[in-house]
């Protein structure tokens, strides 16, 4: 069925959807990330590969892309295959313009990709990045913790009994904090 032109008219000129499509309040458009809250996905990990790249050669390390896309890795810094997860602090649920200190998403953390370490950076407002790294074993012992015990990452879909190999983490600024205090987190000039 085709809408007449006066259904698409009314449809088409509904408040909600016309507030739907207006901008996302950026309370970064002051800031050189001006415009990354609104990319998609996939172009905001390329962003965050990116700058870890340009990171990591600026600390002289020698810095590769994967071989392909689905190497899962990456890039391979100073011979190590890295896993790259960039994030933004999160913006205030309530008020879109206003950002929340050391709140952060870190998506799609696997066992069955093939990395040695995973690198995060997390952004807050000010623009000074926190940039940290951890082994895959590290990763592994902490998943490998119960439920309870288990203080970092929870499965991303299906649930903690999905029994899928997809982690996340999302931080507040306690777990946060708590996070860059553990023995096996360390900061990029350790690498």
């Amino acid at each position: 069925m085709k809408l007449t032109l006066t259904q698409s008219k009314e449809i088409l000129e509904n408040k909600k959807l016309i507030d739907f499509l207006k901008p996302e309040i950026d309370p970064w458009d002051s800031t050189p990330l001006k415009g990354y809250v609104t990319i998609n996905n996939k172009v905001k990990g390329k962003y965050g590969e990116l700058f870890i790249e340009t990171l990591m050669n600026s600390l002289g390390h020698n810095v590769n892309q994967a071989t392909n896309t689905t190497s899962g890795h990456d890039r391979v810094i100073n011979n190590t295959r890295t896993e790259v997860k960039f994030g933004l602090a999160h913006r205030n649920s309530k008020d879109k313009s206003v950002t929340l200190t050391d709140v952060f998403s870190f998506n799609h953390f696997s066992v069955n990709k093939d990395w040695e370490r995973a690198i995060l950076v997390g952004i807050n407002i000010d623009c000074t990045p926190y940039v940290v790294w951890f082994d895959k074993s590290d990763f592994v012992n902490e998943i490998s913790k119960s439920y309870s015990e288990r203080k970092y990452f929870k499965r991303q879909q299906s649930g903690e009994n999905g029994g899928n190999d997809d982690w996340m983490f999302v931080t507040r600024p306690n777990s946060w904090k708590a996070f860059l205090n553990e023995p096996w987190v360390k900061s990029s000039n350790q690498w």
